[in-house]
């Protein structure tokens, strides 16, 4: 009935996980721009009985809530959609295969390619700066979440408050929010400045550091470790601003609306 195949790291995290109950990517060819048959035709694991071949391309998930496109590196009916995650580092890793709740696993190894040069160390940093990229903007993205959670209450409340004076406490607090969020309101992505402020902004910077690094097999550069500092610096400020966005700037909010008499926020 269901089949899984996951690969788990030398301290049993899991890396990837591929089910075969899993949906299909869905593209829309009427709102991609280019041709449809440059992709490559989505792939479920399959459960049928009899041999099977599956490929891991050694790559974690995709990164959440960035929008799927194709490559520069088109190949007639074959080219995968980006952007990739983080490519898993060298080392010692394990094959968990599930049918229907009983298991079987295989050690595997990965190896650098022999025609790298670079340094352990060095494969290691470009990994960990990859990483911290890579979970950046999965913190951006649930922050996101909870931001747009939010902002629909308040244009609830607006258009309940009516010529209430709240309605304007409600809309000043809704721009607080929306600065915080960046002008891309958590959905777009191109077109973006890195430097823009807001989450936005730092989840696109993440993105671009972590391909950026993930461009070659080498050390990354003090540039690219210094933007990296930055871009952790900029979203912990942003994450203590929404803590206390959710845990002081709503409560006061809250009190005003219950003495007007309207639904209090709830996050």
């Amino acid at each position: 009935k269901e089949i899984t195949l996951e690969i788990l790291d030398a301290q049993n995290k899991l890396v990837r996980r591929y089910s075969s109950n899993d949906s299909p990517e869905q593209v829309n060819e009427n709102t991609v721009p280019y041709p449809i048959y440059w992709a490559r035709p989505p792939r479920v694991l399959p459960n049928k009985s009899g041999m099977q071949r599956w490929t891991w391309d050694f790559h974690y998930p995709p990164p959440v809530g960035v929008p799927r496109s194709l490559g520069m590196q088109a190949i007639l009916h074959d080219t995968p959609t980006g952007p990739f995650g983080p490519k898993a580092a060298p080392g010692n890793y394990t094959v968990k295969l599930t049918v229907d709740g009983k298991s079987f696993t295989q050690p595997l190894t990965l190896r650098l390619d022999p025609r790298v040069t670079t340094i352990p160390a060095g494969i290691a940093k470009m990994f960990e700066v990859a990483m911290g990229c890579y979970e950046g903007i999965g913190k951006v993205r649930a922050t996101q979440a909870e931001v747009r959670t939010i902002r629909e209450q308040l244009k609830a409340l607006t258009a309940r408050a009516g010529s209430n004076p709240i309605a304007k406490t409600i809309d000043d607090f809704d721009k607080q929010v929306s600065a915080l969020e960046g002008r891309t309101a958590g959905l777009d992505f191109f077109g973006v400045s890195n430097r823009e402020p807001g989450l936005a902004g730092l989840s696109n910077g993440f993105l671009s550091l972590m391909n950026l690094v993930e461009g070659a097999d080498a050390m990354p550069t003090t540039q690219a470790i210094a933007a990296f500092d930055e871009l952790q610096r900029g979203l912990n400020e942003v994450l203590v601003r929404w803590a206390e966005v959710k845990s002081q700037d709503v409560k006061t909010l809250n009190d005003q609306l219950r003495a007007a008499g309207l639904p209090v926020i709830a996050n």
